[in-house]
C-alpha cells in the first residue's frame, strides 16, 4: 500500500524531500508503533530494560534519514553518518568485552541518544527552506554562549565572579558561557566564528558576531580552540580560493587571504612584547616537547603526556576491537597507574587520552581506530563534494578534526549537532542546483 496514493488532488511530486511520496516506509519504523503497546517487551542490560520498540525506532530512523540521504545529487555526503553509525553500534557492543561496563554502557548510551536526535533533527528538515531553521537556532544558541561568556568578563573585571574560572598563570578570568568548563565555550565561540565567517546566509550583525567569538577564544584561553580556529580559518580560506570558478570571486578571495595573514602576524609582533611570559609559555610547543618541566602549566603537560603514554603502551593488550568505550576513565584513576604514568598526578581527570584517535584505539582498537578515521575522512571528502554550497562544512570540520586531536568534547552534543546542520544545509542547497535562486555560492563576509 503506498502511503502517498495517485488519487485526484494528490501531487506525489510536490512532496518534500524525504516524505514517501510513492514509496514505503521503512518496515522497522511500522513494527515500532505496534510494539509501543507491548511496554513490558524489552532487554534486560545492566538491569535497565530496554523496550524493544525504541530498538525497532532507532534502527527504523537511521533507515529513513539514509533514504532521505539517496534523494541528493551527492551521495558521498550519507557516507560520515554511516561510518559514524558503525562507531556507535560498536561503542555499544564493546560492553560485552568491557572490564568497566557500567562505565562502558553509561559512554554507549550517550553516543546512541546523540546520534539518534542528529538522524531526528535533520529528518525533520528534509527540504533547502526547513533546512535553514536548524542551522539558524543552533547559531542562535551560540550567540546566547558567547554573549554570556562576555558578560561574564564584564562582570569579573568589577570584581563579580560568575562563572569563571581563574587559572595560574592566566591574569584574568576565563569565562565559561554556561558551559562546564571555558574550553567548551571556546568551542563555541570557534563554531560560531566560524559559521559567521564563511556562511553565505545573509546574517545580521555578522562582523560584530565575528569579533565577539574571537574576544571570547582569546579570554576563555583554550590553547585546543584557539589554534584549530587559526587553521580551520585559514584552511577554509585556501579552500575557498581553490575551489571558486568565478574569476571576480577568486580575486577576492585572494585578498582576503593575503590580509587575513598580515593582518594575524602584524598583530602577534605588536603583542607580543607586551603578552606575560605565563601566557606565551603554554604557546611553546617546541619547549613542551624538549623540557615539560619549564612550562608554567607543566602539569597539564604530563597529564596530557601520561594518558597517552598508557595508551601506548597498553592499545595492543587488545589490540582489534579495544577494552571498552570509556575504559580509560576506571584506568586513570588508578593510584599505581598514576604514580607509574604522572607521578602521582592527575591523568586528564579521567576523561579520555585528550585524542579522538588515540581514545578510539585504546577503547575499540584497531577496528574502532579505522571507523573513526574513515569517519573524519569522510566529512572533508563530502565538504569538498558539496563545495559548490559553500565552506562552512568544511571550516567547521577542519576545526574540529584539530581540536579533538588535543582535547577531550567528541561526545558534547554542539560537536555533533554543528556537524549535522551544516551539512544538511549545504546538502540540500547543493541539490537545488547552480540556478537556484536559494544557492549558496557566496563567501563574503558582510
Amino acid at each position: 500500500m503506498k502511503l502517498i496514493s495517485n488519487a485526484p488532488g494528490v501531487n506525489n511530486e510536490s512532496a518534500p524531500d524525504g516524505a514517501y511520496a510513492g514509496d514505503r516506509p521503512p518496515k522497522l519504523l511500522i513494527v515500532s508503533v505496534a510494539l509501543v503497546p507491548l511496554d513490558a517487551l524489552g532487554v534486560d542490560v545492566a538491569g535497565q530494560q530496554i523496550r524493544l520498540y525504541m530498538l525497532f525506532a532507532a534502527a527504523g530512523i537511521f533507515l529513513h534519514w539514509m533514504k532521505i540521504f539517496r534523494g541528493g545529487r551527492s551521495n558521498v555526503s550519507r557516507q560520515p553518518v554511516i561510518w559514524l553509525g558503525l562507531l556507535t553500534i560498536m561503542s555499544l557492543a564493546s560492553a560485552g568485552w568491557s572490564e568497566a561496563r557500567d562505565v562502558t554502557l553509561v559512554v554507549a548510551f550517550g553516543q546512541i541518544f546523540l546520534f539518534v536526535w542528529m538522524l531526528v533533527t535533520i529528518s525533520c528538515f528534509a527540504d533547502l527552506k526547513r533546512a535553514r531553521l536548524p542551522y539558524l537556532a543552533l547559531l542562535t544558541g551560540l550567540q546566547i554562549s558567547v554573549s554570556i561568556s562576555c558578560m561574564q568578563v564584564l562582570l569579573s573585571l568589577g570584581g563579580y565572579d560568575f562563572g569563571v574560572w581563574r587559572n595560574v598563570g592566566i591574569p584574568w578570568a576565563r569565562p565559561t558561557g554556561l558551559t562546564a568548563e571555558p574550553v567548551w565555550a571556546a568551542l563555541n565561540a570557534s563554531i560560531l566564528f566560524l559559521m559567521m565567517s564563511f556562511s553565505s546566509q545573509h546574517l545580521r550583525r555578522r562582523r560584530v558576531w565575528v569579533l565577539l567569538s574571537l574576544f571570547v577564544l582569546v579570554m576563555t584561553f583554550s590553547r585546543a580552540a584557539i589554534v584549530a580556529t587559526l587553521v580551520a580559518y585559514f584552511a577554509a580560506m585556501l579552500f575557498s580560493f581553490f575551489t571558486s570558478k568565478n574569476e571576480e570571486q577568486f580575486r577576492r578571495n585572494i585578498a582576503r587571504l593575503l590580509l587575513a595573514t598580515v593582518t594575524l602576524f602584524s598583530a602577534i609582533v605588536v603583542a607580543y612584547p607586551f603578552v606575560p611570559e605565563s601566557i606565551k609559555s603554554r604557546f611553546a610547543l617546541i619547549l613542551q616537547l624538549s623540557n615539560p618541566s619549564s612550562l608554567a602549566d607543566g602539569g597539564s603537560y604530563a597529564s596530557r603526556n601520561g594518558i597517552q603514554r598508557y595508551v601506548f603502551d597498553n592499545w595492543s593488550d587488545s589490540a582489534w576491537v579495544g577494552h571498552g568505550v570509556g575504559s580509560l576513565e576506571p584506568v586513570s584513576q588508578d593510584p599505581s597507574v598514576r604514580q607509574l604514568y604522572a607521578g602521582g598526578g592527575e591523568l586528564n581527570s579521567g576523561a579520555g587520552s585528550t585524542n579522538f584517535f588515540f581514545t578510539h584505539l585504546y577503547d575499540l582498537g584497531l577496528i574502532g581506530l579505522a571507523f573513526s578515521i574513515l569517519f573524519a575522512l569522510s566529512l572533508f571528502v563530502a565538504a569538498v563534494a558539496l563545495r559548490g554550497a559553500g565552506t562552512v562544512p568544511f571550516a567547521i570540520t577542519m576545526s574540529l578534526v584539530v581540536q579533538f586531536s588535543a582535547s577531550n568534547g567528541f561526545r558534547l552534543g554542539v560537536a555533533w549537532i554543528a556537524v549535522a546542520v551544516a551539512f544538511n544545509l549545504a546538502r540540500h542547497d547543493y541539490a537545488a542546483g547552480p540556478d537556484s535562486p536559494n544557492v549558496l555560492t557566496k563567501h563574503s563576509v558582510r
